[in-house]
């Protein structure tokens, strides 16, 4: 794994051992190596909802490249689907589009990005949607690899510190990280990769600037986007979206469209001018509700 300096391997936990046990055995033989459980993260959505209405759909100008770490996305619910350049399966033999991350594309081409999807998600034991954290460090490495300057995350789960580590080297390299602030209430803790130092948390907002009832708050919230009741037009259909996962695209759309390659130089331009533009929606300054505040028109 390149951008981590090493090889990122998956062990198994002998039979009998709890995995607590298990990483602080590694740790104590092997000081020298990073040792983390495997984390399970979920999509960092609310609610999906058809509208029962035709969606308009326009040819977007494209400007800029954006990644996308997330489901697979389902070319027929694109209306763009030149715009999507490649998808790679990380948690499987080969992507599967589902609904989430064709609507987080979606959103993201029709804000002028052309994408690059890394799907990290496969069934859990329930049957519900998982991405492992060895599959987004997976995802997160080619993405970094492959120098896409702007990676957007809209998944939420816990600390990890193997993808807290390639988050901060991203970062250190001019990449930009935008994250999903999570959905879980303003008493939760901070979801992940979001609260990572080097990340962009974006909460959700909706369109008279009121903070997301669902959406985490905290210091790490950097910036707040539209996010309920969002109409995102899909395959030709409009659907109504809520959740921090569908504001987290506007804000990456934003930045990417500033940026050609990792730049650690222009990533803090692109990102303080973003501050100074933010429209201040709470307290004076960034507060742990809004962050910097909405994105501008």
């Amino acid at each position: 794994m390149p951008a981590l300096g090493g090889a990122l391997v998956r062990l198994a936990v002998p039979d009998g051992m709890h995995i607590e046990d298990a990483v602080t055995t590694l740790r104590e033989r092997a000081p020298d190596l990073l040792v983390t459980p495997n984390h399970i993260y979920h999509g960092a959505e609310a609610s999906f909802a058809q509208s029962g209405v035709r969606g308009r759909s326009h040819a977007p100008h494209l400007t800029g490249v954006l990644g996308i770490i997330d489901t697979g996305v389902d070319l027929a619910m694109i209306d763009a689907p030149q715009a999507v350049l490649g998808q790679h399966a990380f948690a499987g033999a080969q992507p599967v589009g589902r609904e989430h991350g064709s609507t987080v594309a979606a959103l993201a081409i029709a804000h002028g990005m052309r994408v690059q999807v890394a799907d990290v998600f496969t069934n859990g034991s329930d049957g519900s949607l998982v991405a492992s954290s060895a599959s987004i460090a997976a995802a997160l490495n080619w993405m970094i690899d492959n120098s896409i300057p702007v990676i957007n995350i809209s998944i939420e789960g816990p600390n990890n510190a193997v993808l807290r580590e390639l988050v901060r080297r991203a970062a250190r390299r001019g990449h930009v990280i935008v994250a999903a602030a999570g959905n879980g209430g303003p008493l939760a803790r901070p979801a992940f990769p979001a609260a990572f130092d080097g990340s962009i948390a974006v909460t959700a907002i909706d369109a008279s600037g009121h903070p997301y009832r669902r959406a985490n708050r905290g210091e790490y919230i950097a910036f707040a986007a539209p996010g309920v009741d969002l109409m995102v037009t899909s395959g030709g259909r409009a659907i109504r979206v809520s959740g921090t996962s569908f504001a987290a695209p506007l804000v990456a759309a934003e930045i990417a469209a500033h940026m050609r390659s990792p730049s650690p130089t222009q990533a803090r331009a692109v990102i303080a001018s973003l501050e100074r533009r933010a429209v201040d929606l709470g307290e004076p300054g960034r507060d742990p509700v809004y962050g910097w505040g909405a994105l501008p028109d």
